[in-house]
């Protein structure tokens, strides 16, 4: 998968919008991202504090967030999987410390999952792609993301040089 910023043709968009019409809505995760941010920009070898922001808007009094990283990606600390209880119009903070190991193109996975009584409702994904080279590096959310078909697997470049996460370095 090659995750890059590119717009999409004017004729997709319309066969898309019309493609959809003819769709009911599908019910809307009641979580929503509504902030993703970095201390920094996530180039190889920096490690950085990584966090996100989450709105409810519905009652979820069991709630599991996980953060999901590739290989290429070490998070230092605990394990990022949080539970927590959010009430309708609340939102929560979440942030932990990473470092990208490899130069390339990663995606990241914030995922909710919701139960009520220790049973299983639902659960949802928000998408974030880091673009990470040793002097430049972006964070992407999911709506910002496009994906070729055609390659099945994250991309790195094509000579990595991977880190192991004793040489990543706070920088201030």
């Amino acid at each position: 998968m090659r995750i890059s910023r590119q717009l999409i043709p004017g004729p997709m968009i319309s066969a898309l919008l019309v493609a959809l019409s003819a769709c009911t809505s599908a019910p809307r995760f009641p979580v929503l991202v509504d902030s993703v941010s970095a201390s920094q920009p996530p180039v190889v070898g920096r490690i950085i504090e990584f966090s996100f922001e989450l709105h409810a808007i519905k009652d979820e009094p069991e709630l599991v967030v996980s953060l999901i990283v590739p290989d290429q990606i070490h998070v230092f600390g605990d394990e990022p999987v949080w539970s927590i209880s959010l009430s309708k119009g609340e939102s929560a903070s979440f942030s932990t410390h990473l470092c990208v190991l490899q130069e390339g193109q990663w995606r990241m996975d914030i995922g909710m999952t919701s139960r009520r009584q220790g049973e299983f409702q639902y659960s949802g994904v928000e998408v974030i792609g880091i673009i990470s080279g040793q002097n430049d590096a972006e964070i992407l959310r999911e709506q910002e993301i496009t994906y070729n078909q055609r390659e099945q697997e994250q991309m790195p470049t094509p000579d990595p040089t991977r880190l192991d996460p004793e040489d990543c370095q706070r920088v201030r």
